[in-house]
């Protein structure tokens, strides 16, 4: 009997109990993608209780990412997942052929083809765990994988429904001038650490970006243009890829220009005075990681113990090691913070809701910016300013937006550093 004259039948049986399955967002609720193979014996959602809607699961053969990097692409860049968890499995076919073997079966199976055979990278391995730390570095080092995305890499044992991880997230960090390594920043997790933003935290980036825009292409930009996270949703910018030639030239020639924000100074003595290690966690990238140490001894000298730039390309300092990206969330875990201090909204909504364990944010400033979610799922929110002002036929949608009606509970706004001081001082009572 041919299986699929049994799909209708079955699938009778599973809209008797759709219930309202129907109304599930687009993109996957917990933001990660799951790289896994195609064999039969895998079920993803029931050996790592992931519900519908929560995850994409992509499947190839082997569970290769290379195979797998054209829905990642779409995967991240459309539908916002942040997390990357590549799953290889003992037992797989993969191991039980190389690809010149298997070119040499077709091409006496199907000797006109041969062309068409020789031109297949049939992506074979030899070794379960090697492959999966090769995997793993194939994403970190891809320029088209975000900066900030978890990855890591694993082995489900067919034999047992087992899983295990092969590759752990770990923070590298570099901060001195000769950019030495100071070691994995795990060893804070047992202090009293508090986990500070350093752009509109600690210095005023969006004032400063805003006055060598406007120095240098003639606009009247104000902060109160900001009103998403992303430029190219603001006035003024342009498209995305003519705001991402921007802000390079911003952090080429002005990255150091930003004043510190008024009460920074005094508020970070008074946290020091209380015992507290203070660790700047920025998504700044490693390129200006030298610039941002020059510009914290300058305004903070003495303050800051480290500083973590998550858009980093960490460095391979211990041999069998794999290089990954974090964002705020792990990086904040890792390290043990007891609080962050952020004025992204995305930030502070992925760590006290979606961390593990939750983490306690002050969401601080008044400002335009994170009054709203910066969303990236839907096309209209790749559009510039002016084309989505078009596409609203003119509305001004993002007035329509609040953030506060979904923020967790374990969020507080803190407009400046007077109130986040008075906030951390209720938690030595």
């Amino acid at each position: 009997m041919s299986n699929h004259k049994e799909f209708a039948s079955a699938n009778e049986k599973y809209v008797s109990s759709f219930g309202d399955k129907g109304k599930l967002p687009l993109p996957p609720a917990k933001k990660l993608a799951i790289v896994t193979c195609m064999d039969a014996r895998l079920d993803p959602a029931a050996h790592l209780g992931i519900k519908e809607g929560e995850a994409h699961v992509i499947r190839n053969a082997g569970g290769v990412a290379k195979e797998a990097l054209r829905s990642l692409i779409i995967s991240q860049q459309l539908l916002g997942t942040r997390e990357i968890a590549v799953f290889h499995h003992t037992g797989c076919g993969m191991l039980t052929f190389t690809n010149e073997s298997l070119k040499d079966s077709l091409k006496q199976k199907y000797p006109s083809s041969s062309q068409e055979i020789d031109s297949i990278n049939f992506l074979s391995f030899g070794h379960l765990e090697q492959s999966v730390k090769d995997d793993v570095d194939f994403l970190t080092k891809h320029p088209l994988v975000l900066d900030e995305t978890t990855i890591t890499g694993w082995v489900y044992e067919v034999e047992t429904g087992k899983v295990r991880q092969i590759v752990e997230s770990f923070v590298h960090l570099e901060v001195d001038d000769n950019h030495s390594g100071l070691g994995p920043l795990i060893g804070m997790s047992n202090l009293r650490v508090i986990a500070l933003d350093l752009d509109d935290v600690l210095c005023q980036t969006n004032q400063a970006v805003a006055d060598w825009h406007n120095a240098h292409y003639g606009t009247n930009m104000t902060l109160e243009d900001f009103h998403y996270y992303h430029y190219w949703k603001n006035p003024y910018w342009g498209t995305p890829l003519e705001t991402h030639e921007k802000v390079k030239e911003y952090y080429r020639v002005a990255v150091n220009t930003p004043k510190p924000i008024d009460g920074a100074l005094d508020g970070l003595k008074t946290l020091r005075s209380l015992g507290y290690r203070l660790v700047i966690v920025t998504a700044r990238h490693q390129t200006e990681q030298k610039a941002t140490q020059e510009w914290v001894d300058t305004y903070y000298p003495g303050l800051i113990d480290e500083i973590v730039c998550t858009g980093q390309f960490l460095k391979d300092e211990d041999e069998g090691q794999i290089q990954v990206k974090l964002g705020k969330p792990e990086v904040c875990h890792r390290i043990g913070a007891r609080l962050l201090v952020d004025d992204s909204a995305e930030n502070t909504i992925a760590c006290a809701r979606d961390a593990t364990p939750p983490i306690p944010v002050l969401l601080f400033g008044n400002y335009s910016w994170n009054k709203r979610i910066s969303s990236i799922d839907k096309p209209e929110d790749h559009l510039g300013y002016k084309q989505r002002l078009e596409y609203e036929h003119g509305e001004e949608w993002w007035k329509k937006e609040d953030v506060d009606k979904i923020l967790p509970a374990n969020v507080k706004r803190a407009k400046d550093w007077k109130e986040v001081v008075a906030y951390i001082e209720t938690l030595e009572d």
